[in-house]
């Protein structure tokens, strides 16, 4: 694709990382795991249970999944002198109605760090393009719990179509889909936003 991600760092600051060090994840991979119960930490198994039966019980949405490429990387860099810190970065669904897809995509990026940090106690930043203000999608990364159709995910559930010629002309007498309660497990530490106050602005393209 034309975008994606990647993570740089400075030799004057950090010592050269060895390739173990650096895994990139398919964020996609991980759902998929979450939906078949594979891979997933002991004190996750409760939490991925709402995305598990979502993904089971939608196939547009499990199909739409399956088509992204998104991933996360974690890199563990070493200070010179000789501190470590886990540097997450990523990049997220970009389209205007996918808030659902992104909140997903939030969860799963917190399954994968708390496997990478768990019981080393080592300092992490998670950063990257989420197309997502910090109290919408990202908001299950610092409050640790979205309720049932937060925000506007319910909407985008039931109306994100991969193709605009995929429309269904019965889709209005559907009975709407909700998007499930997600916590994240106390396992997972505490994180606090970089921005004291919010920027009136984090990026600038036409149209938005």
């Amino acid at each position: 694709v034309r975008e994606g991600c990647a993570t740089f760092f400075s030799l004057d600051t950090f010592q050269p990382k060895p390739s173990n060090d650096l895994k990139t994840i398919s964020i996609t991979q991980v759902m998929k795991d979450m939906s078949y119960s594979k891979n997933i930490a002991p004190e996750w198994h409760d939490a991925v249970v709402p995305i598990k039966m979502l993904l089971e019980e939608n196939d547009d949405l499990r199909e739409s999944i399956e088509k992204l490429g998104h991933v996360v990387q974690i890199s563990r860099l070493h200070l010179q002198n000789g501190q470590t810190i886990i540097v997450a970065n990523t990049h997220l669904f970009y389209h205007p109605i996918a808030d659902h897809i992104r909140v997903m995509q939030c969860f799963a990026i917190a399954h994968e760090l708390s496997k990478e940090i768990a019981g080393d106690g080592f300092p992490f930043i998670l950063c990257g393009d989420f197309n997502t203000d910090i109290d919408d999608c990202a908001a299950i990364l610092v409050d640790r719990h979205t309720p049932q159709n937060f925000r506007d995910v319910q909407q985008c559930l039931n109306t994100f179509q991969w193709k605009a010629d995929q429309g269904d002309d019965n889709a209005k007498e559907k009975d709407l889909l909700n998007f499930p309660e997600l916590t994240l497990p106390e396992s997972f530490p505490v994180v606090t936003s970089v921005y004291q106050d919010h920027p009136d602005f984090t990026h600038y393209v036409k149209e938005y």
